[in-house]
């Protein structure tokens, strides 16, 4: 058994804006983290995320990605 740390990072994630492009494309237009995020969940049995809690809920960074993730069906 194996497992990996992927580092979400210090530049800006973007929300989903639902536009559907992922659809049509197989991939999400904005070209940030996320790329190489799916290629790896692609591959991943299973995932354990963490993030810092503000506020009572998980921060922007890693919400804004799981929310395109999701959205994009991709996973």
């Amino acid at each position: 058994m194996s497992s990996e740390i992927f580092w979400v990072g210090k530049k800006p994630i973007s929300g989903c804006i639902a536009c559907h492009r992922c659809e049509e494309l197989g991939a999400c237009v904005f070209q940030d983290v996320l790329v190489p995020f799916m290629e790896k969940a692609r591959e991943a049995d299973g995932f354990i995320f963490g993030s810092p809690v503000h506020y009572a809920a998980a921060g922007g960074a890693i919400t804004s990605l799981l929310d395109r993730a999701c959205f994009s069906d991709l996973m």
